[in-house]
């Protein structure tokens, strides 16, 4: 069974107030990655955002999906790469990163993969959705990283993200070319189970489909740790925008919208389909992202970073 997993959303306008807003060097370490189709590949081509976490050893954290083009043209699954990627340089010709805000917006098409995401946990049968990529520290010595804590988010807290959408949706920055910033709430895991089962019952499927894609629903987001929902709606190009804490501290990993689909039943419905111009559609309540904690955690991750060392808990 072939089931497809949503990476697009996007994002509502929030109310939350930050005590502690960015500052324009701090938005110059959010960088803009733009990805190559390869001739002949199945990957398909695109454009997502990515942070510098690590500024003496050149390190950037996105999504896997936002690099897919690159584990494609390096022979492995562009979706669900292996272990073996790690140490390996994209082909040029696949990724570009540019930071479009810091002076003389440095770009680089050099990247090495340093760790990947593994099996979010033991039921599940996705990757955590990150890759950590090094490139070179020259290109980055006068951007400075953000700062990021390891720690759990609670429902109800306000959260805020940046990144560089397909589409005009949320606050422009108009310093910065191309980048938006939003603002949510996170959500309660019992709430976004309820919204889930609601969309899925409403489109009237067979009992063994039903079944099917709840199950799927459960084990790899549902009861998933390492995976936080929120309110604020995302579009294509936000994937791997990092998430703030009211305190101006990364806390998560923008990644995709909670809704899967098997071409085998069909079309994919509207009703899974987020949609900013509908701001009460129950599928915009199904954005999530990665824990920076849960990234800290992973063995691939502490082999180049202690989280205990170079963050704050």
């Amino acid at each position: 069974m072939k089931i497809a997993f949503s990476f697009l959303i996007i994002t509502l306008v929030g109310v939350a107030s930050f005590a502690n807003d960015l500052t324009l060097s701090e938005y110059a370490s959010i960088a803009k990655i733009e990805a190559t189709q390869v001739e002949g590949l199945s990957a398909p081509g695109g454009a997502g955002t990515g942070f510098l976490i690590e500024k003496t050893k050149g390190l950037v954290l996105t999504n896997i999906h936002v690099i897919a083009t690159c584990f494609d043209a390096l022979g492995e699954d562009p979706w669900k790469p292996s272990n073996a990627v790690i140490g390996k340089s994209c082909p040029p010709q696949t990724i570009n990163i540019t930071f479009l805000n810091a002076q003389g917006q440095p770009s680089t098409r050099s990247v090495k993969i340093l760790a990947i995401g593994t099996p979010t946990h033991p039921e599940s049968s996705m990757l955590h959705d990150w890759v950590l990529l090094q490139i070179d520290a020259n290109k980055v010595k006068n951007i400075p990283a953000l700062k990021a804590s390891a720690r759990t988010l609670k429902p109800g807290e306000s959260i805020r993200f940046a990144g560089f959408p397909a589409s005009p949706v949320g606050k422009k920055l108009s310093q910065v070319p191309g980048l938006y910033t939003n603002t949510g709430q996170i959500l309660a895991t019992p709430f976004v189970t309820e919204v889930w089962y609601t969309i899925y019952e409403s489109l009237n499927l067979p009992a063994e489909q039903f079944s099917s894609l709840t199950n799927f629903g459960l084990k790899n987001f549902m009861t998933n740790p390492n995976i936080f929902f929120h309110d604020a709606l995302i579009i294509g190009g936000y994937s791997g925008s990092p998430v703030f804490d009211e305190a101006g501290y990364v806390v998560g990993l923008l990644f995709g919208n909670a809704s899967a689909w098997n071409y085998n039943f069909g079309d994919y419905p509207e009703a899974l389909g987020a949609d900013a111009s509908k701001p009460d559609k129950l599928a915009n309540k199904l954005s999530m992202g990665v824990l920076f904690q849960s990234i800290c955690e992973t063995e691939s991750f502490k082999a180049v970073l202690d989280c205990s060392k170079t963050f704050l808990q």
